[in-house]
């Protein structure tokens, strides 16, 4: 269409008009596109927690109150909820048989069978406390420094995998137990457990500390004595299990020789 210089002149304001209402319509939907990514982060700072000091959580499930020490990641989350102005939920479905208290709801973001859950981790190491006191949130001694931080995600094959579960998490706590808080100071070197036998063994403290923390498995057992005191830990016939023959026989990850013994 061959239009005139006149009638460009008329148009130009109409044309001006449409470019700018397109730039503001971009203007505002970019903001939401920003806010979209991520998870929703609850609470992200320090906490202090009070050796020897305890607090009391109600399970939501049974009403029954406990007392649950203020060092422990347990503690850490009662003091992010309290800074950052929301609410969770324990249940103690497993206590009588761990004495852990599981974590259900964070907020607004609620347990799902088969969907949606909360993870948690002490220093990107995954704790889980159904029949494994060694995992329980209520349980963990924390030590000055321990970062602690809660996920919740769905559709996590590993749980291990915190990249993974960071990458799908929809939303997030994360405290560090900050250093004037009073806790003991962290261990400022590492160990390593080495097993020499049919074949050699080189366990560190952080493989020795995931399998405690397999719930799964039978890498954590415990044992009650005549006095009622109970005691947890790696038994010694899988630590034995894992060099005692080579290679390995039988249908376990770490299979004990019976007939060498």
């Amino acid at each position: 269409m061959d239009l005139s210089w006149k009638n460009r002149q008329k148009l130009l304001p109409l044309m001006l008009l449409v470019v700018l209402a397109a730039a503001l319509a971009l203007t505002a939907v970019a903001p939401q596109l920003a806010i979209a990514s991520g998870p929703a982060v609850l609470y992200e700072g320090k906490v202090n927690l009070s050796p020897g000091e305890t607090f009391s959580v109600t399970a939501y499930n049974s009403g029954a109150a406990y007392a649950v020490n203020k060092d422990t990641p347990l503690g850490a989350l009662q003091a992010a909820a309290a800074a950052g102005g929301f609410s969770y939920d324990v249940t103690d479905k497993n206590y009588t048989a761990s004495g852990a208290l599981l974590l259900d709801n964070i907020g607004d973001y609620h347990y799902v069978k088969g969907g949606g859950r909360w993870y948690a981790y002490v220093n990107g190491v995954y704790k889980d406390g159904y029949n494994n006191p060694a995992g329980a949130l209520n349980l963990i001694p924390l030590a000055s420094g321990d970062r602690v931080e809660f996920y919740y995600a769905a559709g996590i094959a590993d749980p291990n995998d915190l990249d993974a579960v960071k990458g799908a998490a929809e939303a997030a706590v994360i405290t560090l137990v900050e250093a004037g808080s009073g806790a003991a100071a962290a261990p400022s070197e590492d160990w390593v457990l080495q097993l020499m036998g049919a074949r050699n063994e080189t366990v560190s403290r952080a493989y020795f500390e995931q399998g405690l923390a397999c719930a799964s498995s039978s890498h954590y057992v415990t044992w009650t004595d005549q006095d009622g005191n109970v005691w947890g830990g790696v038994p010694l016939w899988l630590l034995v299990g894992m060099v005692d023959d080579d290679p390995d026989v039988g249908p376990y990850h770490f299979n004990f020789n019976d007939e060498l013994a």
